[in-house]
């Protein structure tokens, strides 16, 4: 019984490799809404220089 137990305990504590590409997806995905979001604001509040705001967001997340 002893042995089940540390078995599922093992399972359990490890992450398949189908949920870490699951997570580094959503993670880009939150990424490239998050820079639309932020173009978005640029460009309601007349910002012009749109094309330095990309490499700018990405930075910013990068370091997050």
């Amino acid at each position: 019984m002893g042995d089940i137990v540390r078995l599922v305990e093992e399972a359990q504590s490890r992450e398949a490799p189908v949920q870490r590409l699951a997570d580094k997806v959503s993670f880009v995905l939150l990424q490239l809404y998050l820079v639309d979001f932020v173009k978005m604001v640029f460009n309601v509040s007349g910002e012009a220089e749109t094309n330095k705001l990309v490499p700018r967001c990405f930075a910013i997340l990068e370091g997050s």
